[in-house]
């Protein structure tokens, strides 16, 4: 019994050296990702911020909902309107813009792309590890493609930049 609390105790451990692993590498690649949006240097159009800023606003009240709490009953507890909202989303919709079109720049320049070997991998390996629905069923979705398709294309395109990184 004791070997077992030992061996529940190295997993724990082992979880937890790889739980920060991957929040320092996820550390170093928001860094990356921000600093190669810095040098974006090209004027947004007013209607693509404003789009971001609808998106943003859509995901903001999915999340409160989750919690119990209207974007109405949140703008009332701040004293805001949707205005006021609006302009507090500004700052970061332009930031979200400007890395999207880095990361669009790059992915066409090193020509990233994601085979239909790597998304069957894909989708097999996460029907195996989440045990959600039939691995066919899921290869033959398109949403699921397209999903699997671009989550693959980010990782090769983060691990491009991190790998091109120079720190200072």
């Amino acid at each position: 019994e004791e070997a077992d609390g030992i061996w529940i105790n190295l997993q724990g451990k082992d979880r937890k050296e790889r739980l920060e692993k991957n929040k320092q590498k996820a550390e170093r690649e928001n860094k990356i990702i921000e600093k190669l949006a810095e040098k974006v240097t090209v004027e947004i159009p007013e209607s693509m911020v404003d789009m971001e800023i609808d998106t943003m606003i859509r995901n903001f009240e999915g999340n409160l909902a989750y919690q119990g709490i209207s974007l109405e009953q949140y703008m009332q507890m701040l004293n805001t309107d949707i205005n006021g909202l609006r302009a507090q989303f500004r700052d970061n919709a332009i930031k979200e813009i400007k890395i999207r079109l880095a990361m669009e720049s790059v992915a066409n320049q090193e020509k990233v792309e994601a085979t239909a070997e790597e998304i069957d991998k894909r989708i097999e390996e996460l029907s195996a590890q989440y045990g959600e629905g039939s691995a066919d069923s899921l290869k033959a979705n398109e949403n699921a493609r397209h999903y699997m398709e671009e989550r693959i294309k980010e990782e090769k395109l983060l691990d491009i930049l991190v790998k091109n990184a120079v720190e200072k």
